[in-house]
Order: C-alpha cells, then structure tokens, then sequence
C-alpha cells in the first residue's frame, strides 16, 4: 500500500499556518502492527503489515513539511483477514489525515490474495510423496512471502507447496543471501 498524505506548505517559523502531515503519518506508522494484530486475533491467523519505507517533506530547513508518503506491505495468510486488514489500514490513514487537516490518497500495488491450499489435494500430494519415499515437512506456519499462486486458488481448487534448498540456504533477502548455485531447475 501507498499511503500519500498533502497537507500545505508554510515557513518553519510559523508551522501553525499549514497543515504538515508528518504526526499523522508517524501515528499510522505506530498503528500499523495494532491493526494487524486486532485483524490476525479475530480471524485466528498470521496477519502482518511491513513499513517499507517513509518519507515527509524535504531538506529545506525553512519549509514545513507538507506532503509525505508511507509504503506498506500487507499480509495474511487468509483473504478475508487481508481485506479487512487492508480497509482498516486505509480507514486509519485518512482518519489521521483528517484530524491534522490534510488530503489522503491510498494506492495498492501487488495486490495477492491469500494462497489457500484445496485440503483434498493436498492430502493427494501427501500421499504421492509417501508413496515415492520422499521426506515432507507440513510447516507450522505459511511462508510469509506473498504469492501470485493465489489468485489461482481463488478460482480453481490447487495446492501450492515448496522444494527446499537446504537447511544451510541464509534468509531470502538478507545479506547473507545468495541463490545456491547448485540446485537444477
């Protein structure tokens, strides 16, 4: 999500005659993981919002701040938690910009819907890997990562499962991070 708030522009020395939206957007930053947390408690699943990145106004010692911009990712492990997570994360920013005076816009970019495996097949590649032999791990939790596999989901039954590159393989993006070269495709 990108959240745009504009308020209007005044000289440092006198902030009381614009509307800067950086409070607003610092309190929405401070709200995010609540929202997330109230959603993924009602709905019983991993649901997350990520800061990442920020920026209000410029460095112009003499000018307010009077446009800034939040970007977010929003993550749930279920849509329906996703959509309500996403319309009280767009509620929450235009009732903070609201308060200080200022316009809001939001924006959704890479928009997935949750990737919900078909409990059936699932249970038939289950079975299939047993019967080859192979080992399989049913992770306690999903993979975070968002997924275009999901829309999908959302329009025929399917099963989305991952083949592991080893348990030495660092974090995805961390700077430790590098493709094991040796793995086939």
């Amino acid at each position: 999500a990108e959240i745009t708030m504009r308020g209007t522009p005044t000289h440092a020395a006198y902030p009381e005659n614009g509307v800067n939206p950086s409070g607003a957007l610092a309190r929405l930053a401070l709200e995010l993981p609540v929202i997330a947390d109230r959603v993924s408690e009602k709905y019983g699943c991993m649901t997350l919002t990520t800061i990442v990145g920020m920026r209000t106004g410029e460095r112009a010692f003499g000018v307010a701040a009077s446009e800034g911009k939040l970007w977010a990712t929003l993550r749930s492990e279920r849509t329906a938690a996703l959509n309500e997570l996403t319309d009280s994360v767009i509620g929450t920013a235009k009732e903070l910009a609201a308060e200080c005076g200022a316009e809001c816009e939001t924006e959704l970019f890479d928009v997935f819907p949750a990737t919900e495996n078909n409990d059936a097949l699932l249970n038939n590649v289950k079975a299939a890997l047993e019967k080859e032999g192979v080992e399989w791990e049913d992770l306690d939790v999903p993979f975070r990562w968002s997924e275009d596999f999901g829309h999908y989901t959302a329009c025929v039954p399917a099963v989305f499962f991952v083949i592991g590159s080893g348990e030495e393989t660092k974090p995805l993006h961390t700077a430790e991070d590098e493709y094991p070269d040796g793995l086939a495709y």
